[in-house]
């Protein structure tokens, strides 16, 4: 796990992530990461169609007060332009038919800062 977002990490060095959508977080413990460590200072949604899942992450984060960071269950909800998505835990625990799992990736690209 944390490999793979340092390698993240390195790839978007230089640029300027001020917003982040970790889309299908799962649990949440990546958005809480990227509030803490990866990207200190960055708006962090995370974002799970199952709110359940989040509650820990949910609960983390307000005990120790981490405002930038924000968990949501509705896609209404997201506020584009994101200046970096990640979907890490999108297709690892969740069984989801590849044709809703493509309409919503080409949905979450719409929301990228151009």
């Amino acid at each position: 796990f944390n490999e793979h977002w340092d390698e993240l990490r390195e790839t978007v060095e230089g640029e300027d992530i001020q917003r982040v959508l970790s889309f299908a977080c799962g649990a949440g413990n990546e958005s809480v990461a990227f509030a803490d460590i990866y990207f200190p200072g960055a708006e962090i949604h995370g974002f799970d169609a199952d709110l359940a899942r989040m509650r820990g992450s949910v609960l983390r984060a307000a005990a120790r007060n981490m405002t930038s960071v924000q968990f949501l269950s509705d896609m209404t909800l997201l506020s584009p332009p994101y200046d970096l998505i990640t979907a890490y835990s999108s297709q690892l625990l969740s069984p989801m038919p590849q044709q809703v799992s493509l309409l919503e990736l080409n949905a979450t690209l719409n929301l990228l800062h151009p």
